[in-house]
């Protein structure tokens, strides 16, 4: 079970996601939720991102720094 804390977090997190969701999908690509534990944002990457991993590795420090702005408790984000 989550605590409210956390539950709060989760909803921002997913609200970011959401708001970039816009910008990966006119790149023919996706960004998805997997999950929130231990301060650790993990996401996992769709489309066009697969098969890039420079693209994933600048991709995904863009997100955890616009997750980070919204939820500082995060503390890392992770692509699964």
């Amino acid at each position: 079970m989550l605590l409210f804390e956390e539950e709060s977090s989760v909803k921002k997190i997913e609200e970011v996601i959401k708001s970039l969701q816009p910008g990966f999908a006119a790149n023919g690509g996706e960004i998805n939720f997997i999950k929130y534990e231990c301060n650790v944002l993990y996401i996992n990457f769709a489309g066009s991102y697969l098969g890039y991993p420079s693209d994933v590795k600048s991709t995904l420090k863009m997100v955890e720094r616009e997750v980070r702005m919204a939820v500082p408790e995060v503390e890392r984000v992770e692509s699964l």
